[in-house]
């Protein structure tokens, strides 16, 4: 794709703003034509020309012109509110941000891939408010609401609608349309549907502004390999177990939202917690450990928490110490004792020391959980 072209207006059989309309994706456009319409000049601003300039041109009228569409200086993100979860220093972040810069760049369509528990939405705005458009509107659509066959023909004529061309007498301001449109759930629709969504922004057929950029939101990258979609640029946002260096930061940043909300003033996270928590791998990702934060908070009685503070389920607790127990080369039974000795005190102490709650919790006789804890002691 060129960085500039130049078009002539005032060609035969097909004028120069119907030669722009067929070009995807459009490159930066110097148009020049011998009449003085304005109608016609609005219309070409509108449908996104860069510059139109009126001929006989001058040679220093479009050096300047050139020059100033020429030239592309890196975009510089502007970070804003919402995505604060996405502050620190981990590789994976530096990488997904790169990825980003580049996509604006290229003023390309993205693919965005979150797991569950990712925010992905906060991402799409992010991008949009950082991309040429900003000054236009965001459309989000769930495409989950057009799961029924009988429905398909609804989300066509709402994205025609979304995503149409203004015509040259539209009294639309740029505020009016829209420039970015963010598309997620696409995984419960069926194969063709989801194909004829992609095909549809390869494409852009009929009355189409083209300047729109397209996110889409999925789960999981094995999806777009699977239907064979090439196009698009990938952006993948990192769960939150790959970025365990950036942890910190992150309990700091709910610590303090949810202090200032429950007006409670909890400042420390045991070591002990600290310690759990960088072994614990975040199935939920970042919503999951804002929801343990929040509840946690709300729990404290001290200006610290505990562990015990936490509303994790057995699944989690387990998963966590058997990882725990694993760092190390050990055999089957080694293994199974170390996770005994992590498991055990960690739920006493979530239960205030009482044997029979934890007993009851993990399903077993309190005897033999005594039994248990007795033969743990080295």
């Amino acid at each position: 794709i060129p960085d500039l072209m130049m078009i002539d207006f005032d060609l035969k059989g097909k004028d120069g703003l119907e030669i722009f309309k067929e070009l995807q994706p459009s490159p930066r456009v110097i148009m020049f034509s011998a009449s003085g319409s304005i109608p016609i000049a609005v219309s070409a601003t509108k449908l996104g020309v860069s510059e139109f300039l009126r001929k006989p041109i001058n040679a220093e009228q479009l050096r300047s012109a050139v020059e100033k569409n020429i030239s592309r200086e890196a975009i510089k993100l502007r970070r804003g509110k919402g995505i604060e979860w996405l502050s620190g220093k981990s590789p994976k972040l530096k990488e997904m941000f790169a990825k980003i810069q580049k996509a604006l760049e290229a003023a390309r369509d993205i693919i965005l891939v979150g797991e569950r528990g990712i925010p992905k939405e906060r991402v799409a705005e992010f991008i949009h408010q950082n991309g040429p458009k900003r000054e236009r509107k965001l459309a989000k659509i769930d495409l989950s609401s057009f799961r029924k066959e009988t429905l398909e023909a609804h989300f066509w004529a709402n994205i025609q609608e979304l995503m149409g061309r203004p015509k040259a007498s539209s009294l639309q301001n740029e505020q009016d349309l829209y420039g970015t449109v963010y598309l997620e759930n696409l995984e419960g629709l069926d194969e063709f549907f989801k194909r004829s969504i992609f095909n549809f922004f390869k494409e852009r057929k009929g009355r189409i502004d083209k300047s729109i950029r397209a996110i889409i939101g999925i789960y999981d990258k094995n999806e777009i390999q699977r239907l064979k979609i090439k196009e698009g640029f990938l952006i993948e946002i990192p769960p939150l177990r790959e970025r365990k260096e950036d942890l910190p930061g992150l309990l700091e940043l709910y610590l303090k939202r949810y202090s200032t909300e429950y007006n409670k003033k909890v400042e420390f996270i045991s070591s002990e917690l600290l310690d759990f928590l960088a072994a614990y791998d975040y199935p939920g990702n970042y919503l999951e450990l804002e929801r343990l934060i929040q509840g946690a908070v709300l729990e404290a009685a001290s200006d610290k928490l505990e562990l015990k503070n936490f509303l994790l389920d057995f699944r989690g607790l387990l998963q966590t110490s058997l990882k725990k127990g694993l760092e190390e080369n050990l055999t089957l039974e080694e293994a199974k004792r170390k996770l005994e000795k992590i498991l055990y005190p960690t739920l006493l102490k979530k239960f205030d020391g009482d044997k029979s709650r934890v007993a009851r919790f993990l399903d077993i006789p309190k005897a033999t959980l005594v039994e248990r804890l007795e033969d743990l002691v080295d």
